[in-house]
């Protein structure tokens, strides 16, 4: 069991959508937190956590038992995936080969554009650099002995793509009417993340309730009186999957499922 005396965290991407999320957990837990980002001067250690001056940086405030990989592109080219993915887990386990690592990888990689079930055990179809480059930096994990969390498009009540877009009246989302979202709420995502912690190495799928794209669209009309956009975009870099992501069993067997769906949540937001 993960206590103060025992544990000390690393978050890398800590001003992140995610990382920031997770900050805040570690601190109520008590847990001696190092936070790095590249971009924020609101952490212990500003710096690219690729470049070894940055970890030898951190490693002067802790030596973690645990570091959580939260790096993001933010919609970056291959180059850009590699780095932030690959050379940072590298990095790390390279200056710190004893701690254990959960990555934030994403259900994306299995690419699926049929509708079908994937699991842990399904093959990954995504194409691109970009994916292979997603694929790599969880290799490296497993091979560190860590643990990979592939996950579903993150949200909370602030930050949603879908809902933004709805009330700005901009099309809609990609893909067919019938096409799978899952939205996971990023404490949600938090909860899983130190839960990963404790269990063993592997690929863990982390899931949000599937829901059907025409099926929000309809709840958004009905909870804001307001319609929707006629308009579809078309698919962005990633491309666009319609598949039912599967949360992994381990994580289902310790007590792990959503507890923030996107419907209460828009709804919530609507005061409906």
């Amino acid at each position: 069991m993960l206590t103060p005396e025992t544990t000390r965290v690393w978050i890398v991407g800590a001003a992140g959508f995610l990382g920031s999320a997770l900050r805040l957990e570690c601190a109520a837990q008590g847990w001696p937190t190092v936070a790095l980002d590249v971009d924020s001067p609101l952490v212990d250690v500003q710096g690219d956590a690729a470049d070894p001056t940055t970890l030898q940086q951190a490693l002067r405030h802790s030596t973690p038992t645990h570091i959580f990989c939260c790096t993001a592109t933010h919609g970056g080219d291959a180059d850009a995936y590699r780095h932030a993915y690959v050379d940072v887990v590298r990095a790390l386990r390279e200056a710190v080969p004893g701690a254990r690592l959960v990555f934030c990888s994403s259900s994306s990689v299995y690419g699926r554009k049929d509708g079908s079930v994937v699991t842990e055990d399904s093959e990954c179809l995504a194409e691109g650099e970009r994916a292979e480059a997603l694929l790599e930096a969880e290799r490296e994990v497993l091979r560190a002995r860590g643990c990979v969390a592939r996950l579903t498009t993150l949200f909370d009540e602030k930050r949603c793509e879908l809902l933004r877009r709805f009330l700005a009246g901009e099309p809609k989302l990609p893909g067919p009417p019938e096409r799978i979202l899952q939205y996971l709420h990023r404490q949600d995502a938090v909860r899983a993340l130190l839960l990963l912690a404790e269990l063993p190495s592997g690929v863990y799928n982390v899931a949000a309730h599937p829901i059907a794209k025409h099926e929000v669209y309809e709840l958004l009309e009905r909870s804001f009186d307001k319609k929707a956009s006629r308009e579809t975009s078309v698919p962005g870099k990633r491309g666009c999957c319609h598949q039912y992501v599967v949360t992994s069993e381990d994580l289902q067997d310790v007590g792990w499922q959503p507890e923030k769906t996107l419907t209460h949540c828009i709804r919530a937001l609507a005061g409906k």
